[in-house]
Parts: C-alpha cells; structure tokens; sequence
C-alpha cells in the first residue's frame, strides 16, 4: 500500500510529462515544416518568380494584368473577405497526441488526496504489526 501510494502518483505525473512531450515536438515539427515553406515562398519572392508575384498582387490587390482569364479567376475567388493566397503554404494541421489514462481502483485510490491519507495511514499500522510481531507466533494466540 505504501509503495502504491508514492509509486502510482509519480508514474501519472511521468505520464503527463511524456505526454506534454508528444505534443511540444509534435507541434515543433509542425512549426519548422511551416517555416520551410514560408522561407521558400521568400526565397521565390526574392527571386521575381513572376507567377508568384502575379498571383499575389492579383489576389491581394485586386489587380488584373488586361486579358489575362486565368488571373480574373484568381481575382474572384480572392474577393471574399476568407481567402488567403499564403493558405496554400501552411501545411496541415497535426493531430496532436492524446492523452490514455488507465482508470483502475488502485489509482482512484491513491489520487484522491483524503483516501491516500488513509492508505498511507493503514500501511503504516501493517507495517508495524509486521515489524513488532515476534517470530514463530501468530497475533492473538498464547
């Protein structure tokens, strides 16, 4: 009982810890995937790739090279107020990790803070009995 009082606490803290972890590097790699992306968009950008360029100001600005259907197109779906020509770098969202408890009886036991009181409390008593009892005779017969 005593050590399940001090040993199930410290597995659900580690639990939490490795679980924290899951998710920081799962977002991390998320992260520097979209920070590549974007850099290559700079780089592109640095460049005069002229398509990017076109798609961005006809996108943002609303300008249309004259005959150009393709760019029109772009200028029109670009109109509503959600559209976003950098939408197409991000990369996909990641599905952050979840975190599986085990509900057992021990481990409700032993997390609730008033009832762990009482294990530890109850441990203590057998493990003084265990200790004070004199070898070769049973508790209670003479």
């Amino acid at each position: 009982m005593l050590a399940a009082c001090v040993l199930v606490p410290a597995q659900d803290r580690f639990g939490e810890a490795r679980w924290q972890r899951d998710r920081a590097q799962t977002m991390l790699s998320h992260e520097l995937v979209k920070a590549e992306r974007y850099e290559l968009v700079a780089d592109a950008l640095e460049r005069g790739d002229e398509s990017l360029i076109r798609t961005l100001v006809a996108s943002q600005l609303n300008l249309v090279p004259a005959g150009s259907a393709e760019q029109a197109a772009i200028v029109l779906a670009s109109s509503r107020p959600d559209a976003n020509i950098l939408a197409s770098v991000e990369p996909e969202i990641p599905t952050l990790p979840i975190r599986r408890v085990r509900d057992t009886r021990l481990r409700r036991l032993v997390m609730d803070e008033d009832k762990r009181l009482w294990l530890l409390i109850g441990g203590c008593i057998c493990a003084a009995i265990g200790l004070f009892r004199r070898p070769g005779r049973a508790i209670g017969l003479e």
